[in-house]
C-alpha cells in the first residue's frame, strides 16, 4: 500500500523532530519521498513545490502566504538531493 510505503520512507529520511528541521530540509524530504513513489523520473517538469508561510492579519486572524517555487529553484533543489 502506498501510504505505508510513504510512512516507512518518512521514518528513514526523517530522524529529526519537526521543530529541528529547516525549511530546506523539509523541501528535500518531500522531494525524496516523491521520488521514491513516483513512476516517472522526478524533475522540475513533473513536480511543483509550494510553501505556506504563517502570517497574522492586521485584524489578528491567522492566515498564510502561499508561494510556488520557481522552476530554476526547484531544479537546483532536485540536483542537491
Amino acid at each position: 500500500m502506498l501510504t505505508s510505503r510513504i510512512i516507512i520512507l518518512l521514518r528513514r529520511y526523517f530522524p529529526l523532530k519537526l521543530q529541528d528541521m529547516t525549511l530546506k530540509e523539509a523541501e528535500i524530504l518531500c522531494l525524496r519521498v516523491l521520488k521514491q513513489v513516483m513512476e516517472e523520473k522526478l524533475d522540475q517538469n513533473n513536480v511543483q513545490l509550494a510553501t505556506v508561510t504563517p502570517r497574522t492579519a492586521k485584524d489578528g486572524r491567522q492566515s498564510g502566504q502561499f508561494a510556488i517555487m520557481k522552476e530554476d529553484q526547484l531544479q537546483a533543489l532536485i540536483a542537491e538531493m
